[in-house]
């Protein structure tokens, strides 16, 4: 879990360049599923900081329904 959160930032910071579209409508569906597994694997902890933090992030990043910031 946690390389897979630390591939996630490398991918986050990779984001700042220039790069084609498909890398970043790739990176909207990693970080949603990454965020998704984040909230089933904290939730058996009960509700706290990290999942609604999650929550958030997987809702921003959501490829189905994009929010434009």
């Amino acid at each position: 879990m946690k390389m897979l959160l630390i591939i996630t930032g490398v991918l986050l910071l990779l984001a700042i360049t220039k790069l084609p579209i498909g890398f970043y409508t790739f990176l909207r569906i990693f970080v949603t599923l990454v965020s998704i597994l984040v909230i089933v694997s904290e939730l058996k902890a009960g509700l706290n900081f990290w999942v609604i933090l999650f929550g958030f992030i997987a809702i921003t990043f959501n490829p189905i329904f994009p929010i434009y910031l």
